[in-house]
Formats: C-alpha cells, sequence, structure tokens
C-alpha cells in the first residue's frame, strides 16, 4: 500500500493539482510569517531573562520550558475562545481566517523560541559580562556581543520554532476551519485526506512537508557553519 500510495503520491505531485499546491502555499506563508513574529517577540525575552536576575525569573523561565509542550488543541481552543463572536476579540472577524491561524502558531512558537534561547544567551552571560566590564562596554554593546557569542544557540532555538509551528496540526484546524483553498494548510489536508480514504494525496503533501522542515534545518545549519 506505501509503495503504491508513494508511486500515485510523485504523480499527483508532478502534476501540479491546485489544491495540494494551495495547501503548500499557505503552510509556507503562515509558518514563515507566524516564525519571524514569535522571534521578534520571543528574543527580546530570552535576552532579558538571560541577563537580568528579579525575584520571579526562575518561575518564568519554568513556564517557558513547560510552556514548549503546550499541545496545539489548547491553543486552538483559547484561541477560538478569544475570536469567537461571543469572545474579546471577536469583532475582528478574524475566526476561520489565515490570519487566525497566525495567532495561534505565535503563541505555539514562542515559548520554544524562548526557552531554548534564553538556555543559550545564558551560557554565555557570564563570560561576555567580564568581557563588558573589563572593556567598560554599554549595555546595548554588551548584548549585541552576547547575541553573537551566543548565534548558534539563537539559530537552533529559530529552528525548532519553525518545526512547531509549521507541522502542528490542532490549531490550524480550530483556528482556521481547514477550509479549501482559504485556511487549509498541509498538516490539516493530510489529516482530512487520509479520513476520507484519499491516502495518495496524503503521502503526496507528508513527503512535501517532510522536505521543506529538513530543508529549512540544513538551510540553518549552513548558515551556523558559515
Amino acid at each position: 500500500m506505501f509503495l503504491s500510495s508513494f508511486k500515485n503520491a510523485i504523480g499527483l505531485i508532478l502534476s501540479g493539482d491546485t489544491a495540494t499546491y494551495q495547501a503548500i502555499a499557505l503552510s509556507i506563508k503562515v509558518g514563515f510569517i507566524a516564525t519571524v513574529i514569535a522571534a521578534i517577540i520571543g528574543l527580546p525575552i530570552a535576552l532579558m531573562l538571560s541577563t537580568k536576575r528579579f525575584r520571579g525569573r526562575a518561575l518564568l523561565v519554568t513556564i517557558f520550558n513547560a510552556f514548549m509542550g503546550l499541545p496545539s488543541v489548547v491553543v486552538g481552543l483559547l484561541g477560538y475562545g478569544l475570536l469567537s463572536h461571543r469572545g474579546i476579540l471577536g469583532m475582528l472577524n478574524l475566526l476561520f481566517t489565515p490570519y487566525a491561524i497566525i495567532m495561534g502558531d505565535i503563541m505555539l512558537g514562542i515559548p520554544t523560541m524562548v526557552a531554548i534561547a534564553e538556555s543559550s544567551l545564558s551560557d554565555y552571560h557570564d563570560k561576555i559580562n567580564e568581557t563588558v566590564k573589563t572593556l567598560s562596554l554599554s549595555k546595548l554593546d554588551g548584548n549585541i556581543l552576547l547575541i553573537k557569542e551566543s548565534i548558534y544557540g539563537i539559530m537552533g532555538a529559530l529552528s525548532a520554532c519553525f518545526g512547531r509551528i509549521f507541522e502542528e496540526v490542532g490549531a490550524a484546524m480550530m483556528l482556521g476551519g481547514n477550509i479549501m483553498g482559504i485556511t487549509r494548510t498541509m498538516t490539516t489536508a493530510i489529516a482530512l485526506e487520509t479520513t476520507k480514504g484519499e491516502f495518495d494525496r496524503g503521502v503526496a503533501l507528508g513527503m512535501i512537508l517532510l522536505s521543506i522542515s529538513i530543508s529549512v534545518n540544513i538551510a540553518l545549519q549552513w548558515f551556523k557553519k558559515r
């Protein structure tokens, strides 16, 4: 069955099937935007947690680490409550749109970005702090130096954040509604097509999903070596 489906999936990909490529395009668009926003929000938080010592810091770090494993359906449930007509953001009419999926994915990506980046930044903080004092560098210069020294760890956090966002299905299903051509991503399409018995299409999307994830990680590894 797998061999037959693999062969048919290759043909489906090469045929330029519209529904398949719509799901691919939306997944890439949503995943990229959500990852960038999660990084923009998460990195400053990670930097603050790694450079400042204050009451409750350890608790915050623990919470972000715990939320790395937050089920996507829980995020979908929370987002649905906020964006439904009875929710506090209901007037925005974002539910069952790509924007709702992006919102849910950002909520999933931020804890991963913060937790991994904070761990890497903290590992270098003490060493960098001594250099900053010795050279009498400003706080901004010290933070820039810390980020440069921790860049491999930060890139790892970015990679993990993208993987968490790109491969989730629960939040995308609940917030997007899996509407063909509008909010159907690769993961939600795989779930739907498989339950419909369209195993070939599910395999085709799964192959592309895996290929994109591997390609992004290879690109990040190449960047780290550069």
